[in-house]
């Protein structure tokens, strides 16, 4: 045993142990919104089926045409129903099996009034003429029921795969026995859908899997650098070496942010951080930046590839322009921006139990300080020269300078542009 359950293990995704073993109770909940859509995307399938089915009916005998308008109240009623019990949590689990019920009515409806068990109420129907000749069943039962096998696959659970798979294997065991098909066509449908419904098991659990990583993954995305998943993309893997690369580093952070939080709550405080990164960041994103770590109110990016200078300048300006038109807790609040252009390795430092996807470099440190110069210029924007050397004289404009300047920390002094204001 412990061998069968290693090799199934290996199997990863298509092993019936991805379906059995225990997801947390996150995974668990993230499951039951996919469930939800995958189930309300097969009621609209439902509805359009039914539809067709219903319509079709009525081309088999003109006294059939005169149940039109009832029987399409009923089926929008049906159809109502289901979907009032799919969207509340407290009856999602009853709708989508009594729905899978109603779906074996469907296909398998008319065979059980003529020819089942309930074969009684034939002299009900016979008159009003809804009873179609086994010529015209064979045309619409056998597809039907492949199809009802098959639509276990959108409901990314296996237990109700399951029970339309069985629903549909018995109603083609029934049909084949009730019909009278030929040896040959009966021994054909059956296994048909018998197949239908393990690869509909199959697939409903293996979409479940597939499902559930890609939304882990896209709420991982929100709380992941995005150079880092970049990375993921291209590689697989990620080398603890990291690369090199010559970048434009931004910092912004928000001026006399302690003052602020001072009248704050923690609550009003979040929110408030939250607003600020709201007007910071898709500035950033717009202008090909990559967003590396948030530092409370300070924000740490940087800019890649041919022109991450320019790209980085207009970045800070357009986050000028954002933040002006914003009002955080009913305050214009004032941020410095710090631009500097330089080596950097980006990559994973840390222990194997704990990692972090940053960039290092003493470029870093010279951005941090050139930031904290804007309190002493009363600027808005602290550029090195390293940074305006590589954009256009338009670029420039506003910026003042060069200034040499002493930054704590370091004994060689640097050359900056301030802007004391938006250009």
């Amino acid at each position: 045993m412990p061998a069968i359950a290693a090799l199934l293990r290996r199997l990863g995704p298509f092993s019936p142990l991805t379906t059995v073993a225990a997801f947390s109770p996150g995974a668990h909940t993230l499951l039951r919104q996919a469930e939800r859509s995958g189930e309300l995307a097969l009621h609209v399938v439902r509805g359009i089926w039914i539809s067709i089915v219903f319509i079709t009916a009525q081309q088999w005998s003109a006294a059939a045409q005169a149940a039109a308008v009832p029987g399409s109240a009923v089926i929008a009623g049906v159809w109502t129903l289901g979907l009032l019990g799919l969207v509340r949590s407290r009856t999602f689990t009853f709708a989508r099996y009594a729905l899978t019920a109603v779906d074996g009515w469907v296909v398998l409806g008319m065979v059980l009034v003529l020819y089942g068990p309930i074969h009684a109420a034939r002299e009900l129907v016979g008159p009003l003429g809804f009873a179609p000749s086994s010529e015209q069943l064979a045309g619409y039962v056998p597809p039907m029921l492949v199809y009802l096998a098959l639509s276990g696959t959108l409901r990314l659970d296996p237990r109700p795969a399951v029970l339309s798979g069985g629903i549909a294997v018995a109603g083609a065991v029934f049909y084949v026995a009730t019909i009278g098909l030929e040896r040959g066509t009966g021994g054909l449908l059956i296994p048909l859908v018998v197949l239908s419904a393990i690869v509909a098991a199959n697939g409903a659990r293996i979409i479940r899997y597939m499902v559930l990583k890609a939304t882990e993954g896209a709420i991982y995305e929100s709380y992941v650098p995005e150079s880092l998943s970049r990375d993921l993309a291209h590689h697989g893997v990620l080398e603890r070496a990291g690369r090199v690369e010559d970048v434009t580093l931004l910092l912004c952070d928000i001026r006399g942010f302690t003052k602020l939080s001072e009248r704050l709550s923690p609550s009003e405080t979040v929110t408030l951080v939250n607003t600020y990164l709201d007007a910071v960041c898709p500035p950033i994103a717009n202008a090909g930046g990559v967003i590396d770590k948030f530092m409370g109110d300070g924000v740490l990016a940087f800019f890649e590839g041919g022109g991450n200078a320019s790209r980085a300048v207009g970045a800070a300006r357009r986050i000028l322009e954002a933040v002006e038109r914003t009002q955080i807790a009913g305050t214009a609040v004032r941020v410095g921006i710090a631009l500097h252009s330089g080596e950097v390795l980006v990559g994973t430092v840390g222990p194997r139990t704990r990692r972090e996807y940053t960039i290092i470099s003493d470029a870093v440190n010279t951005v941090s300080r050139l930031e904290e110069l804007n309190k002493t210029y009363g600027s808005v924007i602290v550029a090195s020269a390293t940074t305006i050397a590589q954009v256009s004289h338009a670029e420039r404009a506003g910026f003042e300078g060069p200034i040499e300047v002493s930054l704590r920390g370091r004994e060689v002094a640097v050359a900056v542009h301030v802007l004391r204001r938006a250009a």
